[in-house]
């Protein structure tokens, strides 16, 4: 069963973490940073990498390390083992005693936005999804940038089929993805599709065979990491932020934006190569 959130908190002065935070003594969330990418992996394989509070709590440590290292200009999110992440921890689904409505639900809002804290990475994010993203862990991937699939990955967001309402924004962001239609077909029945089928309807930007996938992916992140850093990082901020703003906000964005590359190295560069027909070489000034 693939759930969505969590709802047990520690106790008083226990520890919200134990032996089995660490697999085979790795940590949860695994950081590799080449260059100006960085890859984040979930790292629970026993568990197919569910969204546990003690992850979720060290995937958003991971981020806000991201947030201060200003030469990492692509990020990429991937799972070990079977799964890229099997959805909610379905050992935190017993709500705790005495617990009124609206703190139950400040507490899965709380949920909510520490696993979309990877929204706050200031660079382009990539999900690479090697096989299961159910339920929250399919919201998860929605959350970033782009989405590259595993052709055999296993898709789906069957919260209907428990008797329960998606959360983690995935009514915000599956209609903007794959359209109103598509997305009530999807809520309603649950269905589970292949990371195919998901690159046909629109839900990710490409599938290929399992065996590429890491290599499409960091050709993808390797490429906007040789660009230059500072349209990338705006370029994130206005379309990241579009759904927020009206045309008129739209172009005062982008004309601020542009007053501010036209004052950079990079963009200087980037005409010199154009007009002299070679590859220009950014240096992120």
């Amino acid at each position: 069963m693939d759930l969505i959130f969590c709802f047990i908190q520690p106790s008083p002065g226990e520890s919200s973490y134990s032996n089995e935070d660490l697999v085979m003594g790795e940590p949860l969330v695994l950081v590799e940073k080449e260059g100006g990418v960085t890859t984040l992996t979930l790292n629970d394989p026993e568990r197919r990498n569910a969204l546990s509070m003690e992850l979720v709590d060290k995937l958003v440590a991971a981020v806000e390390a991201i947030k201060a290292d200003a030469d990492v200009l692509a990020v990429i999110l991937t799972g070990t083992g079977k799964a890229f992440s099997s959805g909610g921890d379905i050992k935190g689904m017993i709500p705790p005693q005495g617990m009124g409505d609206g703190e139950m639900a400040g507490h899965i809002k709380e949920y909510y936005l520490k696993n979309l804290s990877v929204m706050d990475i200031p660079v382009p994010t990539i999900a690479a999804i090697n096989g299961h993203a159910i339920g929250a862990g399919c919201t998860l991937t929605l959350a970033c940038d782009m989405r590259i699939a595993s052709i055999k990955a296993k898709i789906g967001l069957g919260f209907v089929k428990i008797g329960l309402h998606p959360g983690m924004g995935t009514t915000f962001f599956l209609p903007r993805l794959v359209g109103t239609a598509r997305a009530y077909e999807l809520l309603l029945t649950g269905e589970v599709i292949t990371g195919e089928e998901a690159a046909r309807i629109g839900l990710v930007n490409r599938a290929v065979e399992p065996e590429q996938l890491m290599d499409a992916a960091h050709e993808l992140a390797d490429k906007i990491a040789r660009g230059p850093a500072i349209p990338i990082r705006k370029m994130k901020e206005s379309i990241g932020g579009s759904y927020k703003r009206d045309l008129v906000e739209t172009l005062d964005l982008e004309a601020s934006a542009q007053v501010e590359c036209s004052k950079t190295e990079d963009l200087m560069e980037g005409i010199n190569a154009f007009i002299e027909r070679r590859e220009p070489k950014f240096k992120g000034k």
